[in-house]
């Protein structure tokens, strides 16, 4: 569901489009550690069309 309340699916970016897009995927969450030092890692993939972006793709945490 969109954020804007429609039951739409997303578009997909195509080839042909000239807007700038930046995609981020989180997946696969696992659990590390115990009690109250327990925190959740996870993979994060990013995608991007457009070089401005790029800086924005090169971050770690």
């Amino acid at each position: 569901r969109s954020l804007s309340g429609s039951s739409q699916s997303p578009r997909s970016p195509s080839s042909s489009t000239s807007e700038p897009f930046l995609h981020v995927t989180v997946t696969d969450p696992v659990k590390l550690g115990n009690g109250v030092q327990a925190y959740i890692s996870y993979r994060v993939i990013t995608k991007a069309s457009s070089l401005p972006y790029a800086s924005y793709l090169a971050i770690s945490f």
